[in-house]
């Protein structure tokens, strides 16, 4: 799943806005006209709401993969993606409580969502599936078990451990990038 595309461009956008607002502000340019719509948007990407919801789509995989379930009769609750957003902010607490050892996390979406709104026979059915299709043994009894997350070990080991942490250090990614991989 390449998550870090659209991660990259919602952040290009974000930062787009806060120095145009910022150049507005300064009279270092011309006010530029909005619309209510536009204004709307940007005040909930910068008050931070719009990013949640788009962090908390992309525990379920991403647009494509809620866009997939919506047009399946399946759309997300507030109370399922505040609930993504709170383990995906759960799983940044673990992982950086484990220091600087990369991980990736993957999210138990099934979980999540049938913890939070009612769900369709066909998505019990899609839950069954993708778990048997899990090849990482530990993760798929952590989601057996209901666990919404599962930091998995993301480095790979020379086996010299001088090496491993100088090579960590020569390209320590973001969090992001740690935890949804690149």
């Amino acid at each position: 799943m390449n998550i870090s595309g659209s991660l990259t461009q919602w952040a290009e956008q974000f930062i787009q806005t806060v120095e145009t607002r910022r150049q507005e502000a300064a009279g270092e340019i011309e006010p530029i006209e909005r619309t209510e719509e536009q204004m709307a948007m940007e005040n909930a990407m910068l008050s931070g709401a719009a990013s949640k919801n788009h962090l908390a789509r992309l525990v379920f995989g991403g647009d494509s993969q809620v866009t997939q379930w919506a047009n399946q009769g399946l759309t997300l609750s507030d109370d399922t993606l505040s609930a993504a957003y709170d383990a995906l902010s759960k799983a940044m607490a673990e992982h950086e409580a484990n220091g600087t050892t990369p991980s990736k996390a993957l999210f138990n979406a099934y979980q999540l969502v049938s913890n939070n709104q009612q769900t369709p026979d066909w998505f019990d059915e899609e839950k069954l599936q993708a778990l048997a299709n899990m090849t990482d043994e530990e993760a798929r009894a952590a989601f057996e078990n209901g666990d919404l997350y599962f930091l998995a070990d993301a480095a790979k080991s020379t086996g010299n451990a001088g090496a491993d942490a100088y090579a960590a250090m020569q390209s320590m990614p973001s969090l992001i990038d740690q935890l949804f991989g690149r």
